[in-house]
């Protein structure tokens, strides 16, 4: 059987004009924690699926190194950047033998008092976690604050100014 074909069914004189329809603006949504925060930040983590870039001033938490080497050995793209510190010796020792890739950006100054002071993660690039908290175990007993943020263009100056840490500009 062979379609015929006929007008019974046709819309005359009708214009189809294909226009779009209500979309949502990008999606945003901001947190604050004061507590617990540890427990955010492996949970940001764990929520990867592609990049991880981390620029903190102190790092030392064994629990947050082992959630990064988890998520490295499943492939993922992870980039660090931390301040030259004592404290920081045996975590860039880890990091660099596991190779991460690592930045370590020397302190500077009069009596190279100075220091880069960042702390942000940014995930996939579109969450970051910014605030007081370093990755330290001592920060989990200090009052901390850790903001989080599913934000587009908030994210996009925090790559900008990891991408100017790891590219050296200031220093």
């Amino acid at each position: 059987m062979s379609y015929l074909q006929s007008d019974d069914y046709a819309l005359h004189h009708v214009e189809i004009c294909p226009q779009v329809i209500d979309t949502p603006d990008d999606v945003t949504e901001h947190n604050v924690v004061f507590d617990i925060i540890q427990d955010e930040v492996i949970q940001g983590i764990r929520n990867v699926k592609f990049i991880i870039w981390a620029a903190v001033t102190w790092f030392s938490n064994e629990a947050i190194y082992q959630e990064l080497l988890a998520k490295k050995k499943q492939g993922l793209y992870i980039r660090i950047i931390v301040s030259q510190e004592e404290s920081n010796i045996n975590m860039i020792s880890k990091l660099k033998e596991n190779k991460f890739d690592v930045v370590v950006i020397p302190r500077w100054g009069s009596r190279r008092y100075n220091r880069m002071h960042e702390k942000f993660c940014i995930i996939d690039m579109d969450y970051v976690m910014h605030g007081s908290y370093n990755w330290t175990l001592t920060a989990n007993y200090n009052e901390e604050t850790l903001a989080t943020a599913l934000d587009h263009e908030l994210v996009a100056k925090f790559a900008k100014e990891f991408m100017e840490l790891y590219e050296g500009i200031y220093f």
